[in-house]
């Protein structure tokens, strides 16, 4: 299951994905995607994920997103998950190959919205670019 949570800066989309998503979200996820790179070329992503119930969900939603173009148009992705190990986070950041990416616990989500937003990380501990 995943929901939508809209904020005022339309670039901005945050995503909260939890236990096992179908096809009708990846579907939704996809489409918001789309629509808002169309509008703008270029967005940022904040995806909290927890507890994915399949394995094999964060590479069928890369494959899709790959597959429609739309990994071009995200520029920074703050992924938030509490499992540092978590296979369903990698496959998903592995989606967006041009993007910024960072990860965030829970408890760091504010910094995760102001990063995912501007860029700016005062003191973070991990951060890759692909």
């Amino acid at each position: 299951m995943h929901a939508f949570f809209p904020h005022p800066k339309d670039h901005l989309i945050i995503l909260r994905i939890a236990g096992k998503i179908d096809p009708v979200d990846r579907e939704s996820i996809r489409e918001l995607l789309d629509s808002r790179i169309r509008e703008h070329r270029k967005i940022q992503v904040l995806i909290e994920i927890y507890d994915p119930e399949e394995a094999d969900q964060g590479d069928t939603l890369k494959m899709e997103i790959i597959n429609k173009g739309l990994h071009r148009g995200v520029e920074r992705l703050a992924i938030v998950t509490d499992k540092s190990d978590d296979q369903f986070s990698k496959d998903l950041a592995s989606a967006f190959p041009l993007a910024e990416i960072d990860y965030f616990t829970s408890a760091a989500r504010e910094k995760a919205l102001s990063w995912v937003q501007t860029g700016n990380s005062p003191n973070f501990h991990h951060r890759h670019e692909h």
